[in-house]
């Protein structure tokens, strides 16, 4: 695995590379007016410190810059890869700007990211993910079902594709200044480093394949550890169950097709037995009417029977509450 040797930009890099020299010993970038590596003691020839500390006689430093210029926008091709001449241009023009709208990563995010191998972003965002996950489940937070469409897991979600967006470009430029500056410190042939640059470098479904894993790992595996609260399963044991007289119909269709505002709750719980509770607005000659029906269903059973029907205040006897569920499922059926 290669490490990154502290360069940052297209830029950097062009200026580095036309004046910086190397510690003999233990290969550590020289800074200017040294006699001595500060990094491992070193101390340096005569000629070094000499480059150091006054400019080379004979050295055209403009024409050493055009020509370091051309032979990193080379590298830089071989390392990007696929749209390379892109991101070329996109490095050039923001040098002076913190980010750029890309809009692969913006819709793709970490896959786009591990299509580019560009993996630390990944670790970062799933790392901060399942800890953010994990302290909303030890706080008490109540995840909803299905898990993928909770709403902290959502917004994390928009966030990291909006970040991926706006920074994505000075990530993978970083990444790949970083890692040509340490090939270009090898003591290889020039046809051993291009073969560095395409591994390293380029594209690879591998690393769609490595996000696969850890967007499973982020929204797959937490569901396990943080499982919805009991009372979001009872709820939704009659919520997408269907009802005893009218097998083909499912309430939560039924009561969201009839209602508007619907919300549902768990009302009450004594022993064994849990009482759900659905309110919503019903519309009959253009006026509202609030109605709460009220569900009861035993723990050990996922048999359920309608407990109360109460309409503007008014509870329903139990030949008008029948009356009521009849019409709710006619109005359905007449959809």
């Amino acid at each position: 695995m290669l490490h990154f040797c502290g360069v940052s930009s297209y830029t950097d890099v062009i200026e580095r590379q036309v004046s910086i020299l190397y510690c003999s010993n233990c290969g550590s970038p020289l800074p200017k007016d040294v006699y001595f590596c500060p990094n491992c003691g070193t101390a340096l020839s005569t000629e070094v410190v000499s480059t150091l500390t006054s400019s080379p006689a004979g050295i055209n430093t403009k024409q050493s810059s055009a020509n370091t210029n051309k032979d990193l926008t080379d590298e830089i091709a071989n390392f990007v890869g696929p749209n390379a001449l892109y991101y070329l241009r996109g490095w050039q023009k923001s040098s002076k700007k913190r980010w750029q709208i890309n809009f692969a990563a913006l819709f793709l995010s970490f896959f786009w990211l591990g299509y580019r191998k560009i993996y630390k972003p990944i670790w970062i965002g799933a790392c901060i993910y399942l800890l953010l996950m994990l302290s909303l489940a030890i706080g008490g937070y109540s995840f909803n079902t299905p898990f993928i469409l909770d709403p902290a897991n959502v917004l994390f979600t928009a966030g990291f594709h909006l970040l991926a967006a706006l920074f994505g470009n000075k990530w993978y430029e970083k990444y790949v200044m970083q890692h040509i500056a340490v090939i270009d410190r090898l003591d290889i042939p020039n046809g051993q480093k291009k073969m560095l640059f395409e591994k390293h470098g380029g594209v690879g479904f591998a690393g769609v394949a490595f996000a696969v894993m850890v967007l499973a790992v982020m929204f797959i595996i937490p569901p396990a550890f943080y499982p919805a609260p009991a009372h979001h399963d009872t709820v939704n044991a009659i919520r997408y169950s269907h009802f005893e007289e009218n097998p083909d119909l499912v309430v939560d269709k039924v009561l969201d097709f009839v209602f508007e505002n619907g919300k549902w709750s768990l009302a009450d719980r004594y022993g064994q037995t849990s009482i759900v509770s659905y309110v919503g607005t019903i519309i009959e000659d253009e006026k509202p009417h609030e109605v709460t029906i009220e569900f009861y269903k035993l723990d050990d059973t996922k048999k359920f029977e309608t407990d109360t029907i109460i309409v503007d205040g008014k509870k329903l006897d139990q030949a008008s509450a029948k009356s009521f569920l009849d019409y709710i499922y006619g109005r359905y059926r007449q959809r």
